[in-house]
């Protein structure tokens, strides 16, 4: 019990502090939704082979639930606490299962000060964000980070087990096989330019428990693949969501979403402004500090997971989304770097400075922490959208609907909230845009016309007769030009307007 003092407190400080950002009754993303309404389908219906509501996407003819696993382990949560409710709370305590993982994996790698580590990590905005917006990232990162644990412990055995875990619960789990293939190369790396050895006996790295720890994990992966409910589809929803949305990202044909798109450098600077901080003090460590003697194993690991971190780097500078975890692994990284360095001597060498140097530096850390917490909590309590928002439009499209009829929505990220209230009837996009470009790019450039052209385009002949609709629902505070178009137009009767949706019947 002792042991687990540690994880214990970590655990409920975390959760803690996570509640404090949720904007309780209310989600931020509205992918929260979607995950909520598949832990309740999973508790009245089973596992899901099919997903009808989406039939004109790719996803209607080849569903795979790519969160399979997370929507198992929120179903408790909505049981006992209800659909919504109970999914927020989920996160909650998801995220903060995440952060107290990170402090195993610094703990197993014998990192001194973990909770130091720990808490920067807490405190980087889009860690914060990421971990706290209802999707399945929290569950992603832990199997990540204990998965880069196990290859850098060559801990095959467990190795195994959290792959397969990874692929039944997310479809990032590609991203373990490349960053272990980078962190070996790392080690590769270290032993060749660092420790100066020949080629031949470099080859000795790939000893017995390296190939099994290979071995492990791709077999871990097909594990899961051949595990996995909707195997039969999966890998095809990879190719789409891997290739088509994450690498190839056809910005010129849908709208997508802010995580997609590349980062803006002053958000970028500002987001990891306390990565930047810590990079300086960390330099400044090497340059007048540094540590006669290293371990060579805290070497290995630096070297290597600087390689890793390089790449999440790029790969966060292409993408937004990919900062979760570029975040944990710039810490993981510097926690390493920063056993190479005599930290008594760099705070002798800081409580030798002017004193109003000092003061300065402690007022701009403090501005900088109170800055980016603020601008968190105002992410999460902005533009969000409340559990039962739709609900008063839908119960007029109720009226005029039945069982399987097509429910027109102005934007793909409408669908989840109105798949979360209504499951009775089929919509038009959503989860992704890509998913209908994909199966039918026709309808798909059709429906981001009306999104992007507004009344420019024609409404009647895109909803009525492209899409089959008799009711067409758009949100009051961002399809504003549309909807006063449509006010105009005799083929349009307003059925109902509030300040969330807008509802009209098409004649």
């Amino acid at each position: 019990m002792k042991k687990a003092l540690p994880y214990l407190g970590v655990f409920s400080a975390t959760v803690l502090f996570f509640s404090l950002f949720q904007p309780w009754g209310s989600f931020r993303d509205p992918d929260a939704f979607y995950h909520a309404k598949m832990a309740s389908l999973l508790l009245e219906r089973g596992i899901l082979n099919q997903f009808p509501w989406l039939d004109l996407t790719t996803l209607g003819a080849n569903f795979a639930n790519q969160h399979f696993l997370f929507h198992v382990l929120d179903a408790p949560f909505v049981f006992f606490f209800g659909m919504l409710q109970g999914h927020q709370v989920a996160s909650v305590i998801f995220g903060a299962s995440f952060i107290t993982a990170f402090f195993f994996v610094l703990r197993s790698l014998k990192i001194e000060k973990p909770y130091h580590w720990t808490a920067l990590l807490l405190i980087l905005p889009p860690v914060i964000a990421r971990l706290n917006l209802g999707k399945a990232s929290p569950i992603a990162l832990t199997f990540f980070f204990l998965g880069l644990l196990f290859v850098a412990k060559r801990a095959w055995k467990p190795l195994f087990f959290i792959m397969t875990l990874y692929v039944l619960a997310h479809g990032g789990w590609p991203l373990l096989i490349l960053m272990a293939g980078v962190y070996l190369f790392g080690e590769l790396i270290y032993e060749k330019y660092v420790l100066d050895k020949t080629w031949r006996k470099v080859t000795s790295f790939f000893d017995r428990t390296t190939l099994l720890t290979i071995g492990s994990l791709f077999s871990g992966a097909l594990a899961g693949v051949l595990i996995h409910p909707n195997r039969g589809a999966l890998l095809e929803f990879l190719k789409t969501q891997i290739i088509s949305i994450g690498v190839t990202t056809p910005f010129d044909r849908v709208l997508l979403g802010i995580e997609w798109r590349p980062y803006e450098l002053p958000a970028f600077i500002f987001d990891f402004s306390f990565l930047w901080i810590m990079a300086l003090v960390l330099i400044f460590g090497f340059l007048f500090a540094r540590r006669r003697q290293v371990k060579p194993e805290t070497m290995k690991w630096g070297v290597a997971l600087g390689l890793c971190a390089a790449v999440f780097f790029a790969l966060t500078l292409k993408s937004r989304r990919f900062g979760e975890y570029m975040g944990p692994m710039f810490v993981l990284w510097f926690a390493v770097l920063a056993q190479t360095i005599d930290w008594n001597a760099v705070r002798q060498e800081f409580l030798r400075t002017e004193t109003s140097i000092k003061a300065l530096i402690i007022v701009l850390l403090i501005a900088a922490f109170g800055r980016g917490m603020w601008a968190t909590y105002d992410f999460f309590h902005m533009n969000t959208r409340g559990f039962d928002r739709l609900v008063p439009a839908l119960e007029v499209a109720d009226q005029y609907l039945e069982p399987g009829d097509r429910l027109y929505h102005s934007n793909w990220a409408l669908f989840p909230e109105l798949f979360a209230n209504r499951d009775a009837y089929t919509y038009i996009a959503g989860l992704d845009p890509v998913f209908l470009l994909e199966a039918n790019p026709e309808l798909s450039d059709a429906y981001t016309s009306l999104m992007v052209n507004g009344e420019g385009a024609d409404a009647y002949e895109i909803i009525h007769n492209k899409f089959d609709s008799s009711i067409a629902l758009f949100e009051t505070r961002t399809d504003t030009d549309l909807i006063q178009s449509l006010k105009t137009d005799s083929r349009f009767e307003l059925l109902f307007e509030d300040e969330a949706a807008t509802l009209f019947l098409v004649r």
